[in-house]
């Protein structure tokens, strides 16, 4: 991967009854497709913990949360990231 590629976030809440009620990042890269294993959280300030350590500007009303009983999508873009960045992330490449 060159210094930084392009990809697309996307984060999840994620709830089940099985669990308590966690974050997931998702990320693939729009030029190669190549997915990455998503990264889990467990709470809001965790994520956004990890998410203003590479993009300091991240506002928490960026997300769009809401009461759900199902798993469903609060944030998703496109963002150049760097090797470093994904690591921080706790993004790696499957496979």
């Amino acid at each position: 991967m060159s210094a930084s590629s392009l990809f697309k976030i996307i984060i999840q809440h994620v709830r089940n009854g099985a669990r308590q009620p966690f974050f997931r990042l998702v990320a693939y890269e729009l030029s190669t497709q190549r997915v990455f294993e998503p990264s889990e959280f467990g709470s809001l300030r965790q994520l956004l913990e990890t998410l203003r350590s590479v993009f300091p500007e991240f506002e928490e009303n960026s997300l769009s949360l809401k009461e759900e009983t199902e798993t469903y999508v609060v944030f998703a873009c496109e963002r150049e990231l760097t090797s470093a960045q994904l690591s921080i992330l706790g993004l790696k490449p499957r496979g």
